[in-house]
Parts: C-alpha cells; sequence; structure tokens
C-alpha cells in the first residue's frame, strides 16, 4: 500500500518518507519473523506495526487530495480512494489496538471485522478506479479533431502585437547584415 501512496504522491516529500518508511517496515517485519516466529499475536503486531505509517501517509495525501478537488474541481476520484484507505486502516488500527488490549474477548468476530473492512474498502477502490477508466475514455472520445488541426489551432489570433519592440526590430530589420546586397534608388 505504501508503494501506492508513494505513486500518488508523485514528486514530493510524501514520496521519499513512504520509500524510507517501506524499507524500516521491511527490515522490523523480518527482524520481527526471525525473533518471535509465525504467531499470531507477532502477526497482529507486525500489521498494526505496518498499518500506521500507511494512514497517516493516506492521511496527508488525502488532505492534500481534498483541497485540490476544491481549489481546481478535480481529482475526485483519487479522494475517494484515499478516504477508503484511510477509512480501511484507520479501522485496522483501532481492531489491532483492541486486540492488544484483550485478545480473547472476540477472537472469531476479529477476523471477520478485518475481512469486512478489507472488502468494503476495497469495492470503493475499485468503483474509484472504475470510474478514472470511464472518465479518460470520455476524455479522449470527445477529441475528434486530428493532431494537424490541433496543431494549426495554436497558432490562431497569433500577433507580434505582445512582443517588444526591441525583439520585433532585432527579427524584422535584417537589412543591417545585408547592407551591401540592397539596390538604392
Amino acid at each position: 500500500m505504501l508503494l501506492l501512496l508513494s505513486h500518488l504522491a508523485g514528486k514530493s516529500m510524501i514520496n521519499i518518507l513512504a520509500k524510507g518508511c517501506l524499507a524500516f517496515l521491511l527490515a522490523f517485519s523480518a527482524a520481527s519473523l526471525a525473533l518471535r516466529g509465525m504467531g499470531d499475536s507477532n502477526l497482529f503486531m507486525i500489521m498494526l506495526v505496518g498499518s500506521i505509517p500507511v494512514f497517516v501517509f493516506a492521511s496527508m495525501l488525502f488532505v492534500d487530495h481534498v483541497k485540490q478537488m476544491i481549489n481546481e474541481k478535480k481529482g475526485a476520484n483519487k479522494t475517494i480512494m484515499l478516504s477508503s484507505i484511510v477509512f480501511a486502516f484507520g479501522a485496522y488500527i483501532i481492531l489491532l489496538l483492541l486486540n492488544r488490549i484483550d485478545p480473547q474477548a472476540h477472537a472469531g468476530d476479529f477476523r471477520i471485522l478485518l475481512g469486512f473492512i478489507t472488502l468494503v474498502s476495497g469495492l470503493v477502490m475499485a468503483a474509484s478506479l472504475a470510474f478514472t477508466k470511464s472518465e479518460t475514455k470520455e476524455l479522449i472520445t470527445e477529441s475528434d479533431r486530428t493532431p494537424t488541426q490541433v496543431g494549426f489551432d495554436q497558432w490562431e489570433n497569433f500577433s507580434l502585437s505582445s512582443t517588444p519592440d526591441v525583439i520585433k526590430k532585432g527579427v524584422t530589420d535584417i537589412s543591417k547584415y545585408y547592407s551591401g546586397l540592397q539596390k538604392t534608388s
């Protein structure tokens, strides 16, 4: 999940931090498995430690995308996808912390709740990705102009009126270079 979040972050500080955190989590998981084995409590501890940075980075990206969505009126699908990630990993953290407090209280319900949260979050992310693909297809089919037409359209209403006089004179007055070739009357 940290790889997906670093991809969504683009070229920001979150991307660098997520990659560093991913390296730490891989080392922590390997060391924990080597020292404590494959028991349920150890696996849930690794899941808890891994869920915290995902929740933090997803929350930061979610806030950034909400601001972008409000200001620029775009990016709603990424915001919805990030909200499902924040929901899922926030719920994982709460459930795993409650499981750490009393592991035997709701042992049967614990796995069902984890599965249900994963299912709901996965469905919301899949729907968000499906709508992103449909919006992209609509944008592509909307443009029926050829590349040649697009190239000519960029020069429509072009003029040198906004060009400074010094540059215009340097471009248009080339007679100083060819004074010997000019006819004089």
